[in-house]
């Protein structure tokens, strides 16, 4: 039953209305009433581990030395990409976001590894408007040991709503990469 109707309930039949509920009550609707046009930050988060949970089988999922929980991805020559998150632009749960903040948790077993965390606005199946992405050669200075990718990027405004937004990492080597905890949040 509605917050509104069970309050107008009570006050028509005459109850007694607790200081505590009027307080709670106030409270939500004061968080119903947030601006529709909100950018309020969403983050995106995945250490893999829910894909097996849910019998998700992708050629790249490994069990075994992830960075978190159990299940990490594992790129290379052949598999290049990993999971990732793709929506189209209309369809993201924030509009008007003026930046992206992404993260990845990165393997590499040897310093030939390389791979960029990929940020991509564009058209399916077409080469991307837009193109950011971390570099693992700028910033994982070590091998046999996982080092979190950070970077943000500024989004330009007005992209299509119909272009679709993805992320997600490219081993663009010949060398294995591995990759946990995928994450990105707008602002």
């Amino acid at each position: 039953m509605p917050l509104k109707l069970i309050l107008t309930t009570m006050i028509l039949r005459k109850q007694k209305i607790s200081f505590n509920t009027v307080c709670v009550c106030i409270v939500f609707l004061m968080a119903a009433c947030g601006s529709k046009n909100n950018t309020a930050n969403f983050m995106y988060q995945n250490s893999f581990d829910n894909y097996k949970d849910f019998g998700f089988d992708h050629a790249t999922l490994r069990s075994g030395n992830a960075h978190s929980g159990e299940w990490y991805c594992e790129l290379d020559s052949i598999n290049q990409y990993s999971i990732g998150y793709s929506k189209k632009i209309k369809d993201l749960p924030v509009k008007n976001a003026r930046k992206i903040k992404m993260s990845a948790w990165l393997y590499l077993p040897t310093f030939g590894s390389k791979a960029n965390v990929v940020m991509t606005v564009g058209e399916q199946g077409k080469e991307a408007t837009i193109w950011n992405g971390l570099n693992s050669e700028d910033i994982v200075d070590t091998e046999k040991q996982w080092t979190q990718v950070t970077g943000e990027f500024s989004l330009p405004e007005n992209m299509n709503p119909e272009h679709t937004f993805m992320v997600y990492v490219w081993n663009y080597s010949n060398e294995p990469i591995w990759c946990d905890d995928l994450a990105f949040d707008f602002e």
